[in-house]
């Protein structure tokens, strides 16, 4: 199979595992349009990229569907023979532009800034439609990095675990098989949707594409141990349980749940990963990754960050053009909007 058997020679994320992009793809809508781009070196492949075409986009290993790409992959991209990835902004992005037909564009989520400063044949443009930062923990050295964390973060912490500990031991428990890990994320959906919805939003599981998938994926890839869930335990009280991924020594901080009422004002969440990080590193992982998105626990538990884009390749066209500055425009507008009830509430308050 070409994408295994170029992922056994690239340095792929879990996001471009064939064991993420092969779920995916097994529940994609029949009627979409799916196309590969391939790359070959001696007739044997370099360079591959699933993309669906929606309208006049084609989409890296999205779908254009909100519903559908709520899955919101990241560290997304091109797939390419690992002796050859210095080709990616001159050669390969740069020919898979090339190859669009006319009057499409190419929409990639969630990739790091080499991306950015590609190459781009004659003719095109880019637009940055998002930009976010990701936060990871790398553990590197012969010094511990979790032990040099800051002390308020330290203090938290030990606070955390003693006022747990009145509960009963503080347990970090991992799910043993395909069952318990079913069951973990269906305990974990139950206290992510309480949450969200407390608070009048409707919770990344109210979407039942994304339970879909993740059921589907557990199925997929926990026997080939790239799937985590765990379970913090206080005595007999489930306090927190996260759902994370487990790839090539690198772990991914996926999804969350964690039970705030069991001790009001306390942090289950800080004290899950941290528990979660110890593990992971007795277990010969190199990287704790957070993912994008900022929050003070993941500044307060990295020691790395780096950027990631989503990103849209376009030819220059009148059209575009006028496009681009109707945004600008829309965006001034916004601004100025935004802005307006604070100039009125100065003026009363005067």
């Amino acid at each position: 199979m070409r994408w295994r058997d170029l992922e056994e020679r690239s340095d792929p994320s879990f996001f471009q595992s064939w064991g993420w992009l092969g779920t995916w793809l097994s529940l994609l809508p029949a009627d979409s349009e799916t196309h590969i781009f391939e790359a070959r070196l001696a007739a044997q492949p370099v360079c591959l990229a699933i993309l669906v075409k929606k309208r006049r986009r084609f989409y890296v290993a999205e779908t254009g569907n909100p519903e559908l790409d709520a899955l919101t992959i990241e560290y997304n991209g091109l797939l390419i023979d690992r002796r050859l990835v210095h080709l990616l902004t001159e050669v390969f992005l740069p020919k898979l532009l090339s190859l669009l037909p006319s009057g499409t564009e190419l929409v990639v989520s969630g990739v790091p800034e080499s991306y950015r400063v590609a190459r781009l044949p004659k003719g095109f443009a880019l637009q940055i439609a998002d930009a976010k930062t990701s936060y990871r923990m790398e553990f590197v050295g012969s010094r511990d990095p979790i032990g040099s964390i800051s002390k308020s973060t330290q203090y938290k912490l030990r606070r955390a675990r003693r006022r747990y500990a009145a509960l009963g031991a503080v347990v970090l428990r991992v799910a043993r098989d395909t069952a318990e890990a079913h069951l973990f994320l269906e305990e974990l959906v139950r206290l992510h949707q309480r949450y969200w919805r407390a608070r009048g939003m409707p919770g990344a599981f109210a979407n039942p594409s994304f339970s879909r998938f993740h059921h589907r994926l557990i199925d997929r890839c926990f026997r080939a141990d790239e799937i985590r869930l765990t379970q913090l335990v206080a005595g007999t009280r489930a306090i927190g349980y996260l759902y994370n991924f487990r790839y090539r020594r690198r772990v991914y901080a996926y999804q969350s749940g964690f039970d705030y009422e069991c001790i009001p004002g306390e942090r289950p969440g800080l004290l899950s990963h941290w528990e979660a990080m110890c593990c992971s590193r007795e277990d010969g992982t190199s990287t704790y990754d957070f993912l994008a998105g900022s929050n003070q626990m993941k500044e307060c538990l990295s020691n790395r960050t780096e950027p990631l884009f989503w990103l849209i390749f376009r030819r220059k066209t009148l059209s575009h053009a006028v496009e681009a500055a109707f945004s600008r425009g829309k965006q001034a507008v916004g601004r100025a909007l935004a802005w307006t009830p604070q100039l009125r509430s100065s003026r009363r308050r005067a």
